[in-house]
């Protein structure tokens, strides 16, 4: 199910890096599960990271329009690779986070982003 849904999430947005970090044995990270495009470099998530913290307790979407323009922006973690530029990031329930990232700024819109909540909402319920 998670190979579909993050098929369907690439095909909205269109990034240049998609991977979904799980649930894993060790309460305190969530690991790389699946990814698409560049490889992330994290293998491995803190839960105590703030972006990862925020997430996951408040169960919103961050987003990171230019890192270049802000580079001590506080979701500047969910940038997974050297290189990518923007970003947005969603809790999927209790199953983890859904990074998609971009090598150029503003390449994706609130549009796209509320069209990926609307697909992990369904997916939760599944």
């Amino acid at each position: 199910m998670t190979e579909l849904l993050m098929h369907r999430c690439f095909r909205i947005t269109e990034p240049d890096l998609i991977a979904f970090y799980g649930n894993s044995k060790d309460i305190d990270t969530l690991i790389l599960k699946r990814y698409r495009g560049y490889k992330p470099e994290p293998e491995s998530l803190d839960r105590e990271d703030e972006s990862v913290d925020f997430m996951l307790e408040s169960q919103q979407t961050v987003s990171l329009l230019n890192i270049k323009e802000n580079e001590d922006h506080p979701f500047r973690s969910i940038l997974l690779k050297s290189g990518m530029r923007a970003g947005f990031a969603l809790p999927a329930g209790g199953k983890g986070i859904l990074f998609l990232n971009f090598l150029h700024p503003y390449r994706f819109s609130f549009d796209q982003i509320k069209e990926t909540e609307e697909l992990i909402n369904r997916w939760r319920v599944s």
